[in-house]
């Protein structure tokens, strides 16, 4: 069964008839609704508003679209203005919306470096934090280099990228010494389209 929330239109409310809920909205100049799978999220999202109100789904939405993973994950993302450019990434605990590390700017990089660094510092971070088992990020490229431990860099080598070359030598060394999955760390593709931009996103875009 489906829930249809309309928000704004002849008649808002939740209904379980497509047929009804059609009506509603007919006609009526921009008319907001859209369905949902649990009478739970529907209300929440009646409630609260849906995705393209506000940019990001509020906790409340969070915690029902991501289940028992929203108390013990942790996000990460990064910026990088250009390629090459300075790059800078962060982690963010999911449950209470905390910053929990923040690198950057570093000069030289680019952007799935940076994404790189940040999954593989979240990580680290992870292995002193048994609390968060959970590890997100939306960039499938960084999240198969740090699986497939097979990330190689092109950047060539100056004074104003010492510090960032540093850091991929050490990353890429923890990475050899440690599981990226485990019995307690997974490691997860966050779908952005479906729960919004990454709680961690530098809002630069």
């Amino acid at each position: 069964m489906k829930y249809y929330v309309i928000r704004v239109g002849h008649q808002p409310g939740i209904y379980t008839n497509r047929s009804e809920a059609k009506s509603y909205i007919d006609g009526y100049p921009g008319a907001k609704y859209k369905s949902f799978p649990t009478l739970e999220s529907a209300q929440q999202a009646y409630e609260h508003g849906f995705l393209g109100d506000h940019g990001k789904y509020t906790p409340d939405h969070l915690r029902l679209l991501m289940g028992e993973d929203f108390d013990v994950s942790i996000a990460t993302d990064a910026a990088c203005p250009s390629n090459p450019g300075p790059i800078e990434y962060r982690g963010v605990s999911m449950r209470d919306n905390k910053e929990i590390f923040s690198i950057g700017p570093l000069s030289g990089g680019s952007t799935n470096i940076a994404e790189y660094l940040g999954i593989i510092h979240g990580l680290a971070w992870m292995m002193n934090h048994p609390e968060y088992t959970v590890l997100y990020s939306d960039s499938k490229i960084a999240i198969n280099r740090v699986e497939t431990k097979s990330f190689r860099t092109q950047i060539q080598e100056d004074d104003d990228n010492t510090e960032l070359r540093n850091l991929i030598r050490r990353a890429q060394e923890w990475l050899r010494n440690n599981p990226t999955r485990n019995q307690t760390i997974t490691l997860k593709k966050r779908p952005t389209k479906l729960w919004g931009q990454i709680p961690a996103d530098f809002g630069r875009k």
